[in-house]
């Protein structure tokens, strides 16, 4: 007996939020009610709302200022068209004699043409929450939401939110500088709210995503704990968030899975879909990466800035060089300039190194991440003083010394030491990687667990290669003793080839090739195929090193894409790419292509 929607609204269809307009003259309500809204229809699993980031950025496509123009009926319906959303709901708040009432007016972006409005009111400013709650569902409804559907996701927004309406507008003002870029300003923002209601669970959780955001994950441990205990406060949606990222950040090896079911659940929410492909690309898992990438940039809510980088990085590491710098320039043209370091890492794979160099050119110099690719591209093309010069600006600029950039940055300068001679300098840089590598897993609740892990073996794989026959025993019983082994494939696969190259320097080449077979599989990674290569040739079969050394010819793009300890194999790969190519500059041991080298 209910009546048919009055908008031609399907299941997961797209709306635009316009800009609330408070005719109260109370401007505390200003930023808060409008992000009540947002909350209270985001809950739907229903309507798709576009995210204010997306309004904003495809404010700039139109050659319009974000920061002045407001979202009306038509700026509004203008983003409807270009995003595919099918409606443009403008929030209206005024009082009316005391009384606060809220409206919802529903325009149907191609005439401009309002098609319903809806509203409620209570007595007061205090009133506004519950009153919105009464707007929201309606238009859940009357867009054709199934009302068993509505109940089941629906929480009040006090308890989703917070009953203080100045917490609220800072929770508000933290969301737009969040959007902005601006991450310390966000955290200043959430922090006051919370200050204001320390049960404001929304405001603990951005805290997390905004430290994540910084790259300094181990900071928002604390917020992540206040999260968890408040947990019941979140809506369902960002709940299973906040379990993702407990265990990203406190038991890694189990976050790959939480983020798959959450993109399942949740086929909309760019976020689960970029965090799952990225958990897959780092198990080497390209080919399901490549479909929640894939999801993630036919989506509206998409931000060019995020899935179209996390695309090209997916392209390369399966060998798509156009396909992947495709995807980087689009996004260095939506305004992601760090994305131009996927460019020169598809250049370079293509031995385009003047095209690398142009890409990385265009960022900064004292980017410390970016020293990684310019330190790589160096080697790759055999300037090892340009090589050891970038790896010791990216070391200087590498933070402070307990931060895992520190380690990594020292294995990268280490490899460039031993190229240009230093290699007593370089053993000694190496050991100082695994000290602190091993003592950073020692500690409790650490966030770079896995990358420590496997930064101390890839430390420990590069030693060995050097003819180290301590190194390996002592990384590998440490990790055991933290109980890593078994965990995550990543760290059980490295742990393999460090054992296998110990196996080797020791003249067992039949124990390297019973500790390297079960990783011979589709998910290969890069260094595992080095050492089968040099394990078949220890065992006379030239066939079969033959087969290993083609596999490393064809996957240059693997050789800088794959990602374990934020890219600190990524110099050694290219290297062994080259030996296997018949095109590197080093001195290789004629009987031994692959082994002891730098």
């Amino acid at each position: 007996t209910r009546p048919e929607p009055a908008i031609a609204f399907a299941e997961r269809d797209w709306v635009v939020m316009g800009d609330m307009r408070n005719l109260t003259g109370d401007s505390l309500l200003d930023d808060s009610l409008q992000q009540a809204f947002r909350i209270s229809l985001e809950q739907s699993r229903y309507v798709n709302v576009l995210s204010d980031a997306k309004t904003r950025q495809t404010l700039r496509m139109m050659r319009q200022d974000p920061a002045t123009t407001p979202v009306d009926r038509e700026k509004g319906s203008e983003i409807a068209l270009r995003t595919g959303a099918v409606a443009v709901l403008m929030p209206v708040v005024t009082d009316i004699g005391g009384h606060t009432k809220v409206s919802i007016e529903v325009v149907e972006p191609k005439s401009q043409q309002t098609v319903f409005v809806t509203s409620a009111e209570g007595k007061g400013r205090d009133s506004s929450l519950k009153a919105i709650e009464t707007v929201t569902s309606d238009l859940r409804d009357r867009l054709g939401e199934a009302v068993a559907s509505i109940e089941r996701d629906s929480m009040p927004l006090p308890e989703v939110t917070t009953a203080s309406l100045t917490a609220l507008r800072a929770f508000a003002l933290g969301q737009k500088r969040f959007n902005e870029g601006n991450y310390d300003a966000a955290l200043g923002f959430y922090r006051k709210a919370v200050e204001l209601d320390p049960q404001f669970a929304l405001a603990w959780l951005a805290q997390v995503r905004a430290h994540f955001a910084k790259a300094d994950p181990g900071s928002g441990i604390e917020a992540l704990k206040r999260a968890r205990q408040l947990s019941s406060r979140l809506p369902p949606r960002e709940a299973m968030y906040l379990d993702g990222w407990e265990k990203e950040l406190l038991a890694p090896e189990q976050a790959l899975a939480t983020w798959e079911q959450m993109a399942e659940i949740y086929p909309d929410y760019v976020p689960a879909q970029h965090n799952a492909s990225r958990g897959l690309m780092l198990a080497n898992r390209f080919r399901e990466a490549l479909e929640y990438a894939q999801r993630a940039t036919r989506s509206p809510e998409d931000l060019p800035s995020i899935g179209l980088d996390q695309l090209a990085r997916v392209k390369l590491a399966m060998e798509d060089y156009e396909g992947s710098l495709q995807a980087s320039e689009r996004a260095v043209l939506s305004g992601y300039t760090q994305a131009s370091r996927r460019v020169a890492m598809a250049a370079a794979a293509k031995r385009d190194f003047s095209g690398a160099e142009k890409a990385l050119s265009s960022l900064e110099g004292s980017d410390r991440h970016a020293s990684i690719e310019r330190t790589s591209v160096a080697l790759d093309r055999g300037d090892w003083k340009a090589a050891l010069r970038h790896a010791q600006a990216g070391f200087d600029l590498s933070g402070e010394e307990t931060g895992f950039d520190h380690r990594r940055s020292q294995l990268l300068l280490a490899i460039a030491q031993a190229k240009t001679g230093n290699l007593s300098a370089a053993r000694k840089r190496v050991d100082n990687v695994v000290m602190q590598s091993l003592r950073s897993l020692e500690r409790s609740e650490n966030p770079d667990v896995l990358d420590d892990a496997s930064l101390a073996l890839a430390a420990g794989i590069w030693a060995v290669r050097q003819g180290n026959r301590e190194i390996v025993p002592s990384v590998v019983g440490a990790i055991r003793k933290v109980g890593m082994r078994g965990k995550a494939r990543v760290v059980d696969e490295l742990m393999a080839v460090a054992e296998a190259w110990h196996a080797l320097n020791l003249d067992d080449a039949e124990l390297a090739q019973q500790l390297i077979q079960p990783y011979l599989d589709d998910t290969s990674r890069f260094q595992t195929r080095v050492v089968a290569a040099e394990i078949m040739r220890r065992l006379g079969d030239p066939k079969g090193a033959m087969i290993q050394e083609e596999w490393l010819r064809e996957r240059r793009g693997l050789a800088y894409a794959e990602i374990e300890c934020g890219y600190c194999l990524q110099a050694l790969n290219i290297m062994d790419s080259n030996v296997a190519s018949g095109t590197s500059a080093m001195e290789v041991p004629s009987q031994a292509p692959f082994a002891a080298q730098p």
